[in-house]
């Protein structure tokens, strides 16, 4: 037996309108209505029509399963707390005081501190004794060295290695390194691939090929999560939904 688009119709409403109470207020002074006529200055005259309201409808959800889940996750949605608080007696409290305020001098050894001392001498000495051309060429050289054994640099760290100032190792690598913007290694430095040799050129391809295969498999984690979610909620609304059963 074939349904047709009225009967189709009229089942989709009726399943509508379980989900809301409809309420029927009826104005206890009666209704009334006022015409206006059309003023002589109006040039369509139209004429004005007021009146008060006889019934009136008023849909709200139905408070069934559905409302009460929904209005629970809202409810909980609102009230979590995304800060812990955390208690500290005065004890605990003065000494992460004292670690945080300790300058970094008091927390290096003698001899960290020895060669700190001795390196801010070199680099003032020979900063402006060395000729530019050749402070850059070291640096160039020194970096190339230095990816060679590791594939990401902080500014810092290379500053270090090198034994440069940081601003002499910033205009030296300027053009010889990437800056990373995302994943682990984000904010540190990579050499640029016109500078790689053969095997730094394999190693990075091999890591380029994982990161693109984590990511299809998280994006496909996250659309069968998503499509999951979407049949839990069919279901659910399935179940709360009351059969009917049309007459013929």
């Amino acid at each position: 037996m074939a349904v047709s688009a009225t009967d189709a119709a009229v089942s989709a409403a009726s399943s509508a309108l379980d989900m809301y109470d409809l309420s029927l207020h009826s104005n206890a002074h009666g209704a009334s209505m006022v015409l206006t006529p059309p003023s002589p200055f109006h040039p369509t005259g139209d004429c004005a029509v007021a009146g008060t309201v006889r019934i009136t409808a008023v849909v709200k959800p139905a408070q069934g399963s559905r409302h009460e889940t929904l209005a629970r996750a809202r409810v909980a949605a609102a009230a979590a707390r995304s800060r812990t608080a955390l208690t500290m007696d005065e004890g605990v409290r003065r000494a992460a005081d004292v670690v945080a305020l300790r300058p970094v001098s008091l927390g290096e050894t003698a001899a960290a501190r020895d060669e700190r001392k001795r390196r801010a001498e070199v680099n003032r000495r020979t900063v402006g004794d060395e000729p530019t051309g050749a402070w850059k060429a070291r640096a160039r050289a020194g970096t190339f060295a230095a990816f060679e054994r590791q594939e990401y640099w902080s500014m810092a760290e290379l500053a270090d290695e090198l034994d440069l100032p940081l601003v002499r190792v910033k205009a030296a690598v300027s053009g010889l390194v990437d800056y990373v913007k995302r994943g682990t290694n984000v904010a540190k430095y990579q050499l640029k691939d016109q500078y790689l040799t053969e095997a730094q050129r394999k190693v990075r391809q091999a890591e380029t090929a994982a990161r693109r295969v984590e990511a299809a498999e998280a994006s496909r984690a996250r659309q069968a999560a998503r499509e999951a979610a979407r049949a839990a909620a069919a279901a659910e609304e399935a179940a709360d939904r009351p059969s009917k059963h049309r007459r013929l």
